[in-house]
């Protein structure tokens, strides 16, 4: 995507979605450790049970990479998005601190995942030269979002008690599904077949990347296939044939 058209192209489906998320984790914050309270927990559980949620973050982190390659950007986010709406069912009809503290555990989780997801989608669609501020723009709506959240939770509160801080989570989530089905995925192709398949990363072609000499791909090769077939060149300018490149392997 050409850098004439700035960041407005993410609004919808990357920044949106980040200030949904963080207003559902400002909303349901604070009411954490309350409604441990009322399932009888002491100050000091309470106080265990809100530090689940950044154990779940950090133990998501290990598993996220995985399933972003495996699945795709697009996909992570919304089974994040889908997963963090069960968890927080769970901890609206938990009966009991253990399992509110695992659903809990599971929001930590799915934050890293949909955190390590949104990042790499920027990182692979936003041209070289808005990245920086592509990922600066990212921060501030997550940030704005927890800012704003506990605001609507009071809102809520005051409407459906305590309950009510999950259930702007919950909107919040239903939302960014929503959104996150429009999202386009991340550009990559497959070229070749037979022993000389390999998925090609464009983040850095033509079309992506407002250079006037440069072109970057990745290339992923599976192991004991090959990576440039058929033999060709790139000595002579001939238009819609061969295009006079030097070519940089790294």
């Amino acid at each position: 995507m050409s850098m004439q058209g700035g960041l407005r192209p993410y609004g919808a489906p990357v920044y949106v979605p980040t200030l949904l998320f963080g207003i559902g984790q400002g909303a349901i914050a604070p009411i954490i450790p309350l409604t441990a309270r009322e399932l009888g927990a002491s100050l000091a559980v309470a106080s265990v049970v809100v530090a689940v949620l950044g154990v779940g973050r950090v133990v998501g982190c290990l598993p996220a990479g995985a399933l972003v390659v495996r699945i795709g950007e697009q996909r992570a986010m919304i089974l994040a998005a889908a997963l963090t709406m069960v968890a927080l069912v769970v901890c609206l009809l938990a009966p009991a601190v253990w399992l509110l503290a695992l659903g809990v555990g599971i929001i930590g989780i799915n934050t890293a995942v949909f955190g390590l997801a949104r990042h790499a989608y920027l990182t692979e669609v936003v041209p070289y030269g808005l990245r920086a501020r592509a990922m600066s723009t990212l921060g501030g709506m997550h940030r704005i979002g927890v800012f704003v959240g506990p605001f609507l939770g009071a809102l809520a509160i005051q409407f459906a008690g305590t309950a009510g801080a999950y259930w702007v989570h919950l909107v919040a989530a239903s939302v960014m599904i929503g959104l996150l089905l429009i999202l386009p995925d991340v550009t990559r192709g497959i070229r070749g077949a037979g022993q000389a398949p390999r998925e090609v990363h464009n983040f850095g072609a033509a079309d992506t990347f407002e250079a006037d000499r440069l072109i970057a791909v990745e290339v992923i090769t599976p192991a004991g296939n090959w990576s440039s077939y058929p033999p060709h060149k790139h000595d002579e300018d001939i238009p819609g044939e061969e295009a006079e490149l030097e070519e940089i392997y790294y």
